[in-house]
């Protein structure tokens, strides 16, 4: 009844008082039709259906009020014929599910399958042998401080083994010892700082605003106007843009019921940011090649609510760049935002641009881009918890700002969504960048580049897989050729051998993020051996009639159910293993 009455009004008291001024009216045309007695509703009818001004501005607002809701839903029907048949699936299948999961028989079925889900997980991610008992209260006396010492080191020691092996996809983007020790020796002189207070840190105040000037110079594309911010991290960066654009639509264009444009392959990020700051998502298909978002199918989704279009240099999925250039230029031309999602790339695909490689345009020296995200924390090294968000200029960084000038507290401002932050980590970030330095960032990426060419020029040779895409900078994906070979056994085998690689899914595949540890130690030949053998395997477990199946365990079995099931309920799968991540 609540979606109902939702999709009727908007939830909004006005036009619920509208929609039943209009009942009432007709019904007071059906009574006096029926010669009924009721002053109060003849008395309505004859005030909307009068000949005076008054009545009839009273019906005009009605009537336009009523058809602007109407033509609301002709929109939404209209916008929903376009999207794919899986997003239609989704919608569809999300609708029912709610509607339907709380009623017996469906609910018990959910309920059941939801316990199963939970005891499963609980068995995967809670039997690390290594770790310490759960503790769920406070101990009642303090612990000596070297036996904590002693408990972390002995997990950590355990944990360290995998990243430090080399073999896992991104996460750790450099590992190296003496970065590593310069940048924590540097954020344990900050452990108690807090960049909410210059006047008391003010060299925090310094590395903060060195991070922006030297990230903005080397993606400002010549203009000086460029300005920046720190953040938290991608998703921080990411929702600051958005909102910035939102802001900006509201109070300089009037824009009440913003649209951000979106390909498929952009980062989740883009779809948090649309669901707290409610904005309408309207998400686009890629090509099925080139895995980028066709411009023409941007523009014709272009009109007077929409705030920002957005892409990605690469993305996350295939490692793919978006045509920035295009977008950028229909951004211009119908005056509205241009986003560029640099989080993976900022720091490789501007130096290895310098070193030679064949990089499309994509930071601000392209006309119409209005903001950049950009990891510090990925390819800049620097540890986890930071970010920069890039504007154009400080018109659009203005919008992003949080200012209240009426607290009681005295007058209160942040940059971004959080007050208090961890003055550690830009200081650890700072120590990254300059320990790196420029020539230190080439490098780097020169290697990585030339590792990931490697790789994919191997995955091209290997029979039953191809490369999807063109990949320009650090990842690289694969699917199946044959329709018998289950993608994620692949990867599900190469985690037997050591190895951590990420799946995907519409379409179906996995990927390698290549990092700084997979430029040494000819981890890149091992990792295609492994593969080669792996496809192999399962090849011929194919070709002998046994099918590419599941034994049971591993991602392959979790992507083979969901990719049959609408949104609904895997959205509460999801909840279930974040529950099962948070419990004791």
């Amino acid at each position: 009844m609540g979606q109902a009455y939702g999709k009727l009004t908007g939830h909004s008291t006005t036009y619920t008082l509208l929609l039943l001024i209009i009942a009432a009216k007709y019904t007071a045309f059906s009574v006096t039709r029926n010669k009924l007695k009721t002053t109060l509703l003849e008395r309505l009818a004859s005030l909307l259906s009068g000949s005076s001004l008054i009545s009839h501005l009273l019906a005009d607002t009605i009537g336009l009020a009523a058809a602007w809701r109407v033509l609301c839903w002709l929109t939404s029907i209209t916008d929903f014929g376009r999207i794919t048949n899986k997003q239609k699936y989704d919608y569809v299948g999300a609708i029912f599910f709610d509607t339907f999961k709380g009623i017996p028989p469906l609910s018990w079925v959910l309920n059941k399958e939801e316990k199963k889900m939970a005891e499963g997980l609980r068995k995967t991610l809670k039997s690390s042998a290594h770790v310490t008992e759960m503790v769920s209260k406070l101990p009642t006396q303090g612990r000596d401080p070297q036996s904590l010492i002693a408990e972390v080191s002995k997990m950590v020691s355990f944990e360290d083994v995998k990243w430090k092996s080399g073999q896992v996809s991104g996460a750790v983007y450099h590992g190296g010892a003496e970065h590593l020790e310069c940048m924590n020796t540097v954020s344990s002189m900050y452990s108690l700082s807090n960049p909410l207070h210059p006047d008391v840190w003010p060299s925090l105040r310094k590395f903060e605003a060195e991070i922006i000037s030297m990230t903005c110079d080397f993606l400002n594309g010549g203009d000086e106007n460029v300005v920046g911010c720190m953040t938290s991290g991608g998703t921080e960066s990411i929702l600051m843009a958005v909102k910035a654009h939102r802001e900006l639509g509201l109070r300089e264009y009037g824009i009440e019921f913003p649209e951000m444009i979106i390909p498929v392959t952009a980062h989740a990020a883009f779809d948090k940011a649309a669901e707290a700051l409610r904005i309408k998502l309207i998400k686009l298909p890629v090509d099925p090649v080139t895995f980028q978002v066709d411009p023409i199918l941007v523009k014709a989704r272009i009109n007077g609510n929409t705030i920002l279009i957005v892409g990605s240099a690469p993305n996350y999925p295939m490692g793919t760049i978006d045509k920035i250039r295009d977008l950028a230029s229909l951004a211009k031309h119908y005056n509205v935002g241009m986003h560029v999602d640099c989080c993976l790339g900022g720091f490789i695909l501007p130096f290895a641009k310098e070193a030679g490689f064949e990089i499309p345009d994509f930071d601000f020296s392209i006309p119409g881009v209005t903001s950049m995200s950009c990891d510090t924390h990925k390819y800049g090294y620097a540890v986890k918890g930071t970010s920069v968000v890039l504007f154009r200029n400080k018109n659009y960084r203005h919008h992003m700002y949080w200012c209240y000038a009426d607290w009681t507290g005295g007058l209160y401002c942040t940059p971004t969504m959080a007050g208090s932050r961890a003055g550690s980590v830009s200081a650890a970030c700072w120590a990254s960048m300059m320990q790196m330095g420029r020539q230190g960032y080439v490098d780097a990426a020169t290697k990585i580049i030339k590792t990931r060419e490697h790789i994919q020029a191997g995955i091209e040779l290997i029979p039953g897989i191809e490369v999807c895409g063109q990949p320009k900078a650090m990842v690289v994906a694969w699917r199946a050729t044959l329709r018998s070979l289950n993608v994620y056994r692949i990867a599900d085998q190469m985690s037997h051998r050591g190895w951590s690689i990420n799946s995907l899914q519409n379409p179906s595949a996995v990927h390698l993020c290549v990092t700084f540890p997979h430029t040494k130690d000819n981890m890149a030949d091992r990792f295609l051996k492994d593969l080669r053998e792996v496809v192999a395997e399962l090849s011929t477990e194919v070709m002998s009639g046994g099918g590419s199946k599941s034994d049971g365990g591993g991602n392959a079995p979790i992507y083979g159910m969901t990719a049959s099931l609408p949104k609904g309920p895997v959205n509460s799968m999801l909840n279930t293993y974040i529950d099962v991540v948070l419990e004791i």
